[in-house]
């Protein structure tokens, strides 16, 4: 089961981190975003690491460790 979501993180790279990228443009500092899980959505920590006042709420446990005290969490 792992080799199936490692995998599926590689499909496409490049596509879904220009769409993570597009993406986090919309968001504004002080905004409050929900990420579900997925390949494409824990590809949009890294840019909105660069916001502010930022709170983010997810089931997705990668992406709410990565985010952990780079911005505000819920």
């Amino acid at each position: 089961m792992t080799g199936i979501w490692e995998n599926k993180g590689r499909i496409n790279r490049d596509v879904k981190t220009a769409i993570a990228c597009s993406t986090t443009v919309l968001v504004n500092d002080g905004d409050t975003i929900i990420l579900d899980s997925g390949s494409t959505t824990s590809l949009m920590t890294g840019p909105l690491q660069e916001k502010r006042r930022l709170v983010v709420m997810t089931n997705a446990l990668n992406i709410a460790y990565e985010l952990a005290g780079k911005i505000t969490l819920s």
